[in-house]
């Protein structure tokens, strides 16, 4: 499996998120400043493995939490218009 990116269509809306495999499972990536693996520990401080502030990384036999892994990935692909609304 390759590196596969995503991004919001409309500029300046959100924040990239990347997906790759690695040899012991797949991690998703979040851009390092934006502080969401950050904001994701506090809200789901036990469901995923975090790596520093951008990685959450899934074992191959890891269960996906689809649910909370959504609200993750929608909350980055709205970084930037959720930011604008706190200010």
């Amino acid at each position: 499996m390759g590196t596969a990116q995503f991004r919001s269509k409309t500029k300046g809306l959100g924040s990239s998120v990347r997906i790759d495999s690695r040899e012991d499972g797949i991690s998703i990536y979040f851009i390092c400043n934006t502080g969401l693996v950050d904001q994701f520990r506090e809200i789901y401080p036990d469901t995923f493995n975090y790596i520093g502030n951008r990685e959450i990384h899934f074992a191959l036999d890891d269960d996906l939490h689809e649910d909370e892994l959504s609200h993750c990935i929608a909350m980055a692909l709205m970084y930037h218009a959720n930011k604008k609304k706190k200010l």
